[in-house]
Formats: C-alpha cells, sequence, structure tokens
C-alpha cells in the first residue's frame, strides 16, 4: 500500500467517525468543510497510480518541512535548492530539526524553524505553517512549496490545509524503508505533486 493510500484510508476512518460523532466534520477543533475533504481525495488519489503527479524536482525558492526524520528533508533539499527553508518540528524530533539545519548551513540555505506544543494538534500545524509561509512571502520567496511527509499525521493534515488555504503546491516523498541501514533508501526516492499551486505567492 503506498504512502497516500495509507494516509488517505486513515482520514476516511477518522471522517468517519467524526461524522457519526457530531454530524458533521471536525478535527481536533479544526472545522474541515466537505469541500475539504473532496479536494483531499483528489490530490491524493490524483491521476497517477501512487496518488499525485510524480516530478523529478520542483521548483521552489521556499520549501516548508513537517519533520520526523532527517534524510528525506535533506535528500528534497539537494533535489529542489531553495534558498529558504522553514522547519516544522515537535519536541520528539528536535534532534532530526537540528541535523536538518546544519545541513541547510553548509548548503547555504537560510533555514528558520518552529516547534509544535502538541503534534496531535491539526489547528497549531495549519497555523504555524500558514505564519512560515508569510514569513517566507516577507523574505521575498515567490514560489513557496509545502512537504508533507515527515511529522506524524495531525502535522502533516494541518500542513496541507494551509497549503490548500494558500493555494500552493504540496508535495511528498516516497522512499522504500531500508531495513539494512535503518532508514529510507533515498536512490530510489521519488517526489510527487499532490496539489498544484499558483506560480507565485504575493
Amino acid at each position: 500500500m503506498s504512502w497516500s493510500d495509507m494516509f488517505w484510508e486513515y482520514l476516511d476512518h477518522v471522517a468517519t467517525i467524526l461524522d457519526i460523532l457530531v454530524g458533521g466534520i471536525a478535527l481536533w477543533g479544526v472545522f474541515l468543510p466537505t469541500s475539504f475533504w473532496n479536494r483531499m481525495r483528489k490530490y491524493l488519489r490524483g491521476n497517477v497510480h501512487q496518488g499525485g503527479e510524480e516530478v523529478d524536482t520542483i521548483a521552489a525558492d521556499g520549501v516548508i518541512f513537517t519533520v520526523s526524520k532527517k534524510e528525506t528533508p535533506i535528500w528534497t533539499m539537494m533535489k529542489v535548492r531553495p534558498n529558504r527553508v522553514h522547519l516544522i518540528g515537535s519536541r520528539q524530533t528536535m534532534e532530526a530539526v537540528n541535523s536538518i539545519k546544519e545541513f541547510a548551513h553548509t548548503a547555504n540555505i537560510t533555514i528558520s524553524e518552529a516547534e509544535l506544543n502538541d503534534a496531535d494538534d491539526v489547528a497549531e500545524a495549519r497555523q504555524l505553517v500558514s505564519h512560515a509561509i508569510n514569513q517566507l512571502q516577507q523574505h521575498g520567496c515567490k514560489r513557496i512549496v509545502i512537504d508533507v511527509t515527515g511529522g506524524k499525521t495531525p502535522m502533516s493534515i494541518g500542513a496541507f490545509q494551509a497549503g490548500d488555504e494558500a493555494n500552493l503546491p504540496v508535495i511528498y516523498v516516497t522512499a522504500p524503508f531500508d531495513q539494512k541501514l535503518r532508514h529510507a533508501d533515498l536512490d530510489r526516492a521519488r517526489i510527487y505533486v499532490i496539489r498544484e499551486g499558483r506560480e507565485n505567492t504575493p
């Protein structure tokens, strides 16, 4: 089962349970209209069998990452080569955040970060990503991309929603797990665009 299938299956279960309980869709205090879930289904199912358009790289001068491990964001930064990066982490992922920051400094990428108080809070994740978008825009970024690969599922949901509201591209990276290396096999990593966005931010 692909990452997008598992992600959507999880969201489907959550939406069904909440529909039964409250007669609408609300998630961790965030009101998510039915149209949002329909867009999520469309973007994650996409027109490619893996759930989105596969690309070799994507043009971006600013990238926002939800973080769990260090390897995939570093790989993505090497592929995309943005000018600025903003990391959304949690207390549990600060070691990975610090490793990504070290790489960014060696690659002359300007980096900023924000720490979630609760990695299970969709509303907080959405708020931090929205704030990060504004920050990158203020620093002159014209093509901002949101990578929702890392972090817990609520973080990815919040990040996706912020990207959807701002009409920005959203991507995720798939890479099979290497049992020997104990991390993703990035030689076989692929970037998928699960939400198209406008070319330029204001």
